[in-house]
């Protein structure tokens, strides 16, 4: 997940200052709180970053992203927004259905 990275290089703080709003779905909060204590789960646990449930749709769902891609997607269509991801399959799901995509590798 780019928030993992991100976090690992010292860095979270670009991802508040791109345009727009911050917001990182509970999915993805939740996988990364559940994992190893690192610099992303410590951020988090802290209170980094304004977090939002969501409802992901079936035409999200139908592409098999995981639980996290998932909710990032659904939170970027619903809220037309730009989704920070790293995974090949979400960011063909991101195109797909014409959300544009932060982080390309």
């Amino acid at each position: 997940m780019p928030l993992i990275a991100l976090a690992h290089a010292g860095a979270l703080e670009l991802l508040e200052e791109l345009p727009g709003q911050l917001v990182v779905p509970e999915a993805v909060a939740d996988e990364i709180l559940a994992g190893p204590d690192d610099p992303a789960r410590r951020a988090l646990a802290s209170g980094w970053g304004p977090r939002r449930k969501t409802t992901v749709p079936e035409k999200v769902s139908e592409w098999g992203p995981g639980k996290g891609e998932s909710a990032v997607l659904a939170l970027a269509v619903e809220r037309d927004a730009t989704a920070a991801l790293d995974d090949p399959s979400a960011r063909r799901c991101a195109k797909a259905l014409g959300v544009s995509v932060l982080l390309r590798p």
